[in-house]
Formats: C-alpha cells, structure tokens, sequence
C-alpha cells in the first residue's frame, strides 16, 4: 500500500494540529436531554460582593417559541447574585436554527428586575452551579 505524501502529512500533522486548538469560551454549566446551559469564561467581570457580570447561553434540542421564530440559542448578559442565587438580565439575542439572530433585547440595570428561583428547582440549582465556576474561572484565568 502506498501512501501519499499529502496523505501522509496530514496523518503526522494530526496530533500536533489537534493540540494546538483552543477550547471554546463557553462552559457547560448544566445538561440534560433538552437544553444545555453554558457560562462564558472570558467575560466574567466581578461588580460587588458576590456579584457578577457574565454572559449566558441555552442551548435547546428542541427549537422554542420566541415572537417571530422558533429560538434554539440564547446569550443573554446578565447580572448573577450568587449569595441570593437571582439573576438580572440586561441583554439577549436569540438565533434560530440557522444560527441567524432573529431578535435582541437591552434593558439598563435600573430597569431590569432581579429574578429569583426557589431552592429545591432545577433552575436554582443551575444558578448554584454557575456561582461554583465562577470564583474558579476567575482565579484560573489568572494563572493564563
């Protein structure tokens, strides 16, 4: 069997090609069969005591109704309160299926309400989680 050389540089260059990509900005957050929640690691910013700036994105098996399309992905900018586990959103995009962005949204900290979660719901668990990256994406980046 002979082997050619562009073949055979590909096969050489492989490992070293795949260690030289960079991991994505998001991190899974939560997953389950239906969505997955994700943080963006570089766009943590610290604003007060337990309080955060960052940017987050659901991503949905399902695409879901949102005005004028069905929406599968969603980045909002938010404001997280991880000692009272409430979120405040200040912007999202949503994008369809196609990855186009169909819709945005932009409000100023004064006129977005903080939204909380009860204890015990996926979604408390969820901001819990996000709260527990944060201080160790903050102190990993760093080290970078």
């Amino acid at each position: 069997m002979r082997i050619r050389p562009f073949a055979l540089a590909i096969l050489l260059l492989a490992p070293y090609i795949a260690a030289q990509e960079k991991p994505g900005p998001y991190v899974t957050v939560y997953r389950d069969d239906t969505l997955a929640f994700q943080m963006r690691h570089d766009r943590i910013k610290p604003i007060g005591e337990g309080l955060y700036s960052v940017w987050l994105r659901w991503l949905w098996a399902e695409p879901q109704p949102w005005k004028s399309d069905l929406e599968t992905t969603r980045v909002i900018v938010a404001h997280v309160d991880c000692t009272r586990l409430r979120v405040r959103e200040l912007g999202s995009l949503h994008k369809n299926r196609e990855g186009k962005l169909f819709d945005s949204e932009e409000r100023s900290p004064e006129e977005a309400p903080w939204r909380t979660f009860e204890r015990d719901t996926g979604a408390a668990r969820a901001i819990a989680q996000l709260c527990e990256f944060i201080p160790q994406l903050l102190e990993a980046s760093k080290v970078h």
